[in-house]
C-alpha cells in the first residue's frame, strides 16, 4: 500500500526502538538507554513512514523471535505463566493458572 500524507501525521512524529543487544540477550526500549556497558551494541530504528513510502507486513514465527509490539515491550515471546511475590502460579477464581499472553506466532491487529 503506498501511503499518502494523512495516512502518516506530520513532521513531528517520532516513532523510535532501541535494540540493544548484549553477548546473551536483546532487549528492545521505546526510549533511549541511559547507561549502557562496554561490551553492550545500541541500534536505533527510525520506525516513521513518509508520504510515497510503501507499507508492507510480514509476519515472523514464534522462532524468528520478532521484537514485542510496539505498545506492550515487555510482552514475553510465548505465553507465561503469572507469579506471586514468591514465585507461585496464581490461580484464577475458575480454578485455571493466570497466564500473560504472548506475542509470538499470533495474529496481529488491535491490540
Amino acid at each position: 500500500m503506498k501511503l499518502i500524507e494523512e495516512c502518516v501525521g506530520d513532521n513531528n512524529t517520532q516513532a523510535v526502538l532501541y535494540k540493544v543487544v548484549t553477548a546473551d540477550r536483546v532487549v528492545w526500549h521505546r526510549e533511549e538507554p541511559l547507561a549502557v556497558e562496554e561490551d553492550t551494541g545500541v541500534i536505533k530504528y527510525d520506525c516513521r513512514v513518509h508520504p510515497g513510502n510503501f507499507q508492507h507486513f510480514s509476519f515472523g514465527g514464534k522462532e524468528t523471535n520478532p521484537p514485542p509490539p510496539f505498545n506492550d515491550l515487555l510482552a514475553p515471546l510465548e505465553d507465561i505463566p503469572v507469579l506471586d511475590k514468591e514465585g507461585k502460579e496464581i490461580i484464577g477464581k475458575d480454578g485455571k493458572a493466570k497466564i500473560k499472553m504472548g506475542y509470538g506466532g499470533k495474529a496481529k491487529g488491535i491490540a
